[in-house]
């Protein structure tokens, strides 16, 4: 970016400003001296004269000089002020890119950002349980729909979700709870387990042959029921109690907690995307049978892919 004739480049050592007071009484000072010379050729009363007139003329003209050295320091002033402007918000955007915040940023919160996957959670939960009331209601084979379940369940809840739960928030804080403490998070990581055994009977039962007798499909639809009421109540647990706790016992591991959610997302590699949408397929084609009154049910939005 380049810089102001009168302004130093970024790069350039601070100047001093100067002293006005000082420079008004130099060039008084001045003017004193050249009409005292000047008198000193018309005698004694001549150089008292002269230097009282010199010095009137050099106040005025250094009156005058300091007024337009104020006028050009608060030109300066005001370019300095637009220099910066254009360097901190207007180049970064002219760049395609967000200007740097002037706020302090905001400290990383596990607690909410799991939060906000669980409102996430709960219309596909609703989806799958109407889909287990819509597959006892009749005879069509429902292998592929058990299978769209059980994969959106696993990438989303069981390896995305319940992965960072566990292996980052659940595990900082047993090493900063006493003992007593950690039965809430041990019975929600046993939860988590009988979660993950229901999703491998769904499994294995959408890899039988077709057609599905009466009571297979009994079987799937009450695994996909159990499914919904446990699930449903370990995020009732998890926000009561767990949560809770961790907001007042990790406040000064945020920052750590930060670093691993990113490197546990680095890990993961793809993004999302797909799974989101096949989570706003599901939402949009099994929809509560009464969807109005449901707290839980929100319209899926459709995500554009970013691949």
């Amino acid at each position: 970016m380049a810089t102001h004739p009168q302004t130093p480049g970024p790069s350039a050592e601070p100047l001093t400003k100067p002293d006005h007071a000082a420079t008004e009484l130099f060039d008084a000072s001045i003017g004193a001296l050249a009409g005292g010379a000047i008198g000193v050729l018309a005698g004694p009363l001549g150089v008292v004269a002269g230097a009282g007139l010199g010095a009137l003329a050099g106040g005025l003209l250094g009156h005058q000089t300091a007024a337009e050295r104020h006028e050009k320091d608060d030109t300066d002033a005001l370019m300095d002020d637009i220099d910066a402007e254009e360097e901190f918000f207007h180049e970064p955007r002219s760049l395609g890119v967000a200007a740097p915040a002037l706020v302090a940023a905001i400290p990383f919160s596990a607690v909410n950002v799991l939060t906000s996957e669980h409102r996430e959670i709960a219309p596909l939960l609703i989806a799958l349980s109407a889909w287990a009331k819509e597959l006892m209601a009749t005879t069509d084979d429902g292998r592929v729909e058990t299978a769209r379940f059980v994969g959106v369940l696993r990438s989303f809840v069981t390896d995305w979700h319940h992965a960072r739960e566990e292996g980052i928030l659940f595990q900082t804080l047993d090493l900063n709870c006493p003992a007593h403490e950690r039965g809430p998070v041990a019975a929600t990581v046993c939860e988590h387990g009988q979660l993950n055994g229901l999703l491998a009977s769904m499994d294995e039962l959408s890899r039988l042959p077709a057609p599905w007798s009466a009571q297979q499909r009994e079987e799937v639809a009450h695994a996909a029921s159990s499914y919904c009421e446990l699930l449903h109540r370990d995020i009732a647990t998890e926000e009561a109690v767990v949560f809770p706790m961790a907001e007042a016992r990790l406040s000064a591991s945020s920052n750590e907690m930060g670093d691993r959610f990113e490197a546990f997302t680095r890990t993961m590699g793809a993004p999302l995307t797909s799974v989101r949408e096949v989570i706003a397929s599901l939402v949009l084609v099994h929809p509560p049978a009464d969807r109005r009154s449901h707290p839980d049910y929100r319209a899926p939005v459709r995500l554009r892919s970013i691949s």
